[in-house]
């Protein structure tokens, strides 16, 4: 694993079920890099499939393979590939919000647990969990009953987590205090701060300038993606009530994310590759693409900025 991928690891608070599995599939393949490839692209398979199966029951085939296509040549997409862990976070993600649309909230526990030890993003699961079980018992709180206890699977890994770190370090929140720490300093701050200070490093920087190309980088694709996820309840491809957990756990994520910016010159670092985990945007975009026009547009701009990016990023460049 680069230095890059372990820098943006550790910047993750939760990130256990990656490691234990490219150690597991090292003492077969004896590299733990090529372990965590093979781990990535694997899981990027399951979540293109149980993506396309979930906006299929949901909505339709046509609709389910644009969302696909759209989310695999989104400029940043190349991370799936790699060894991080977006695509095993997403795969468990989109397994739990399956289940949870279903009903089946035990076994929507299971994954959500799944996801929690993989990302701390996984709390925004918390979002769409409450709105589905609510809506699934159209939001007559005397009918709660048991099941409302799966929603432990949302915080399940994070407490174990949290035991582990007591464990090794005498420290249960050893991974948020790194954050801190080191060369990340992050911080909890209003919505918005993050964005007001990466276009304030823009204006301050000449165009052309490391400084402002970066946060040009981060902004206008975090922008674009809280922009179409407002589209969910307004204008001609709103949705219905019923899916409004789509928008929901999308702008969940959207949110956790600048609410712990970066101090310094990169606030909003990597919030573009955050942005894949905001699927329900692609949704949303597969929707618009049945406009040719939107369709032809938009694979004629990701694609070059996503050969480009991938590109910069293997031969050591800093993209996100």
């Amino acid at each position: 694993m680069s230095q890059q991928s372990i820098s943006d690891e550790a910047t993750t608070p939760i990130a256990a079920v990656t490691p234990i599995l490219e150690r597991a599939l090292a003492f077969v393949v004896r590299d733990p890099f090529i372990a965590g490839l093979i781990i990535s692209n694997a899981a990027t398979f399951g979540l293109f499939v149980v993506l396309y199966r979930l906006v299929a029951e949901d909505f339709t085939p046509d609709r389910a393979w644009r969302t696909v296509l759209y989310l695999a040549v989104f400029p940043t997409a190349f991370f799936f590939a790699a060894a991080y862990n977006e695509a095993i976070f997403l795969f468990f993600a989109l397994l739990s919000f399956y289940y949870m649309r279903k009903g089946h909230w035990w076994i929507a526990c299971l994954f959500t647990f799944l996801a929690s030890l993989t990302r701390s993003t996984a709390a925004c699961l918390f979002v769409p969990f409450a709105y589905e079980y609510f809506r699934q018992l159209n939001f007559q709180w005397r009918k709660i009953d048991w099941h409302i206890l799966s929603a432990i699977g949302i915080v399940g890994g994070t407490v174990i987590f949290m035991i582990y770190g007591y464990y090794m370090t005498h420290d249960a929140l050893a991974f948020e205090h790194v954050q801190a720490q080191g060369d990340w300093h992050h911080f909890l701050t209003f919505p918005g701060i993050a964005l007001l200070r990466a276009l304030s490093v823009i204006r301050h920087n000449p165009i052309l300038s490391f400084a402002s190309i970066h946060n040009v980088m981060d902004l206008i694709p975090g922008l674009f993606i809280l922009g179409v996820l407002l589209l969910s309840f307004v204008g001609p491809w709103k949705l219905k009530r019923e899916y409004w957990a789509y928008p929901f756990y999308g702008l969940a994520v959207f949110l956790m994310v600048i609410l712990v910016p970066e101090q310094g010159t990169f606030p909003i670092a990597s919030l573009s590759r955050y942005m894949l985990e905001a699927f329900p945007a692609f949704v949303v975009l597969a929707a618009i693409g049945e406009r040719r026009n939107f369709n032809i547009y938009y694979l004629a701009v990701c694609l070059p900025l996503l050969a480009f990016w991938l590109l910069q990023w293997l031969t050591g460049a800093w993209i996100v």
